[in-house]
Formats: structure tokens, sequence, C-alpha cells
């Protein structure tokens, strides 16, 4: 008989946290890699069970519409929640961090940079308009990322609880192409976080009761 794996309990907030039974992505899977293997196998990409299926299902999704199109999961949080530093919040396994689709000058889907000399990828510096040394943050590709998101995190009996950008991307992201976008608006924190979210998206989850994922 096969053991069911324990489903993962939040506890606290996620600025004020802990995490039961956690869960560590992949370093890779379809349609996403790592922003830094060290930091997976220094454990900082645990999550709760319901958050890790819902992205993974995300990516899978995503991949079949773009296979070009590869997304960079970046930090989520410890084995046991608590204070991931440098991050404020990350603490109770419902929060994680995915850096920015781009394209480069040819308009071709290319990953993220992350490496030491950048800060793994935290320390880029895109301007107002999305744009960096050669790169392009790809919005409509970020819209289609959160639409199938929320879609997928119902399924898994979680919410879309906020999505934090850098404010000045906010409106970029709701005009792009696709459909669904727009419900999500009240999601968009709009003022500014404690550090600019111009490199990644920063998203929050809730559990709530769960649906027939079938």
């Amino acid at each position: 008989m096969i053991a069911l794996r324990p489903e993962s309990v939040s506890v606290g907030t996620p600025a004020k946290g802990a995490l039961k039974e956690a869960v560590s992505f992949p370093s890779s899977g379809t349609g996403f890699v790592t922003y830094s293997t060290l930091g997976n196998l220094m454990g900082r990409q645990f999550v709760h069970s319901r958050v890790r299926d819902t992205l993974l299902e995300t990516f899978a999704v995503l991949d079949r519409s773009a296979p070009d199109r590869t997304f960079v999961l970046g930090e989520t949080g410890l084995k046991r929640g608590g204070r991931i530093r440098p991050h404020r919040t990350h603490q109770n396994g419902l929060s994680v961090d995915i850096f920015m689709p781009v394209r480069d000058g040819s308009s071709r889907r290319v990953l993220i940079p992350t490496s030491p000399w950048n800060t793994f990828g935290y320390g880029l510096d895109f301007d107002a308009s999305g744009r960096m040394e050669g790169l392009a943050i790809d919005f409509d590709s970020v819209a289609e990322l959160l639409v199938e998101t929320s879609r997928q995190a119902e399924r898994h009996g979680l919410a879309l609880e906020r999505i934090i950008v850098a404010p000045e991307y906010v409106d970029r992201v709701l005009s792009a192409k696709g459909p669904g976008i727009r419900a999500l608006s009240a999601l968009f924190m709009r003022t500014p976080a404690w550090v600019r979210h111009d490199e990644h998206i920063h998203l929050d989850f809730r559990v709530v009761a769960r649906s027939n994922p079938g």
C-alpha cells in the first residue's frame, strides 16, 4: 500500500509564520528552471504542497502553448517556514517569486540572467518601461502566467491573495493581450513595496476549500 504524502500546513501569515510538512520544487521541470541550483540545494524553494502543485501545473500548461518559453522560479521559503533573509515575507509557505519573462533585442524569448554577480537575478534593474541592457519584460507572458496561476490555484484549493510587481508595471500587465487578466486587477499591490519588484513577480496565496481537480 502506497503511503499518502501528508498535506502541508501553513501557520500564521506570510510576514510572520511557519510551515509544516513542506515540499520543495525540483531544480527544473516542464516549462521552468530554478533561479539557482545552489539556492535550491540549500533549501530556499520550499512551499505548501498545494502551491507547488499549482505552479507545476501552471508551468506545464503554459509550456504547451509556448514551448520556447521557460519561466524562472525564484525563492519561495524554508522547510520549516519562518524568516528567510533578505525577504520580509515568504514565512508560511504561501509566497513565491517568479522572475519576469523577458525577450531579447530580436524579440526572442530568453532566460533572465541569474548569477552571483547580479545577486542571482534579484540585483537586476529594469527601467519604468520594463527594459534593461538589451532585454525587455514580456508583459503578455506575465499576464498569461497570472491568469493560468489563478485558474490552477482554484483547482488545488487555493486562491491568489496578492500580486506584487513594480507599481509602474501594473497597468502594462492589465493591458496585456489575452483574456482574464482584468479580473485579477484588485489583487495588485499599487503602492511601492519595501524593495522595487521590477525583476520579479511576488505572489501570495491563501488556502480555501479544496475543489475537485478532475
